[in-house]
C-alpha cells in the first residue's frame, strides 16, 4: 500500500520533471518504470534546489530560504520509495542505481544545513515559546467558537488555557491537575502552592 504523503511527494517531483500536473491526492496513478529509471541525480538536485531556493540552478549568492534540510531529507525518502533500484547506491559513471543516494544530492542537502547553522536558511518552527498575541488570539477564538452554543465548554476551555499560561505548564499537566493539590501558600499569602501531575 502506497503512503498518501509519499505519493504526494513523487507526484510533485514528476510534475517538476515532466511539466505535467499529476493528481496529488489520488495515489492510484502509477508512474511507468521506464520514466522512473531515467531519473538522474541531477534531476533530484535541480528539484531540491527549486524547493529550497525557488531556483533550479541557484547562484552562490542565493540562500535557501524556502525549505529546510529536514524537509529535503523527507522528500528524498519519499521519492526513493518509488524508484526501481531504491536499495542500490548511485553510480556516477554508469548513471544507474538510486539517484537520491548520490553524492550530489547529499552535498546539496549538506549545503542547506550549513546555511541553517549560519542563520541564512529557513528558521526552525519545531518548538518555540507561544507569544502573548498568539495566546490572546487563541482565547478570542475559543470565545467565538463556544460563546453561543456551549457556554460551559467555553468557560472550561478558557480556564484551562489561562491556568496553563500562568503556570507555564503543558496542557497535559493542567488536564491532570487535581483540585486537592491546589493549596494556600503559607510563606507567600498572595500565591498558591500547586503540585503538577508530571
Amino acid at each position: 500500500m502506497v503512503r498518501n504523503d509519499y505519493y504526494t511527494e513523487i507526484a510533485q517531483f514528476m510534475s517538476f520533471l515532466d511539466g505535467i500536473e499529476y493528481p496529488r491526492n489520488d495515489n492510484s496513478h502509477v508512474f511507468p518504470q521506464e520514466g522512473l529509471l531515467e531519473i538522474t541525480d541531477l534531476d533530484v538536485v535541480s528539484y531540491f534546489n527549486f524547493k529550497a531556493y525557488h531556483n533550479a540552478n541557484p547562484s552562490p549568492s542565493d540562500q535557501p530560504i524556502y525549505c529546510r534540510s529536514s524537509t529535503l531529507e523527507y522528500k528524498k525518502k519519499a521519492i526513493s520509495s518509488f524508484l526501481p533500484h531504491q536499495n542500490m547506491p548511485w553510480d556516477d559513471i554508469t548513471q544507474k542505481g538510486n539517484p537520491t543516494r548520490s553524492r550530489a544530492v547529499h552535498h546539496m542537502i549538506q549545503k542547506v544545513k550549513v546555511h541553517e547553522v549560519r542563520g541564512t536558511g529557513v528558521q526552525s518552527n519545531a518548538r518555540r515559546a507561544v507569544e502573548w498575541e498568539e495566546f490572546v488570539n487563541v482565547l478570542v477564538a475559543v470565545r467565538e467558537i463556544y460563546s453561543e452554543s456551549k457556554a460551559h465548554s467555553m468557560l472550561m476551555a478558557l480556564s484551562v488555557l489561562t491556568l496553563q499560561w500562568q503556570l507555564i505548564g503543558r496542557i497535559d499537566d493542567i488536564m491532570q491537575l487535581r483540585t486537592s493539590t491546589v493549596l494556600f501558600n503559607v510563606r507567600d499569602s498572595f500565591t498558591l502552592h500547586i503540585k503538577m501531575s508530571w
